[in-house]
């Protein structure tokens, strides 16, 4: 079990990944991702000097990434990828997200962005 500070507001988790540039380099970041919320939340993993060793904090600038949204109003869900299931690291400021299967009752937005692989760059650099 990972203790994650209270901002993180998801509904639910889907995956977490976790990106250091070198194996004795600091500082170590983490991914975690909501499919529900469609979000990614971008924090940090410290060393502690108790159990379990680590803790996860937020950065300087807590927020949640959303993934992008449709920008026509209607009355539907402005969510596009609506399944994410995966995230990875590409570098500091790149994440590779993957999709599962849409669901029967879901927008056919959803099933346009279903079983793919998505790029996602984040906005400006991260900070400590």
């Amino acid at each position: 079990m990972i203790k994650l500070p209270s901002s993180i507001q998801f509904t639910d988790y889907s995956a977490i990944s976790i990106y250091r540039e070198g194996l004795l380099t600091f500082p170590t970041y983490v991914a975690i991702t909501s499919q529900e919320n469609s979000q990614v939340w971008i924090g940090l993993i410290e060393e502690i000097n108790a159990f379990p060793f680590f803790q996860i904090s937020s950065l300087k600038t807590d927020v949640s990434y959303n993934s992008p949204r449709a920008t026509e109003t209607s009355d539907q869900c402005s969510i596009q990828y609506c399944n994410i299931e995966g995230v990875t690291w590409q570098n500091e400021n790149q994440l590779i997200l993957v999709s599962d299967k849409s669901k029967k009752d879901q927008d056919k937005i959803c099933k346009q962005k279903g079983q793919s692989i998505h790029y996602m760059k984040l906005p400006g650099y991260l900070t400590i």
